[in-house]
């Protein structure tokens, strides 16, 4: 990514493709990261077959990720977007204790 703190591997294979991104998103930032990825999932779903987006993501939505201490928009702006491809969020327990 250009924009933000993400790389993008695309691994091609008989089946299909498969990218995987790994992100680490800083906390208090805007929402200009996200509109960014937004960018680039629709450039990447294009030769893809398969996106998996793993990282360290600092966002709040209490509704969506469980573990959440809040609302934020920058957590509604990443629901929309994802929800918007398909992905889904598979933490299923706290990712630190404290």
């Amino acid at each position: 990514s250009e924009s933000s703190e993400r790389m993008w591997h695309l691994i091609r294979k008989d089946t299909g493709s498969i990218a995987i991104c790994n992100w680490y998103l800083p906390p208090g930032h805007g929402v200009e990261e996200i509109d960014s990825l937004q960018v680039e999932l629709e450039e990447i779903s294009a030769v893809a077959d398969s996106i998996i987006l793993v990282g360290d993501l600092n966002t709040h939505h209490v509704s969506w990720l469980r573990y959440s201490s809040g609302d934020t928009t920058r957590g509604r702006r990443l629901k929309d977007v994802v929800e918007q491809y398909g992905l889904r969020q598979l933490v299923s327990q706290p990712t630190r204790v404290g």
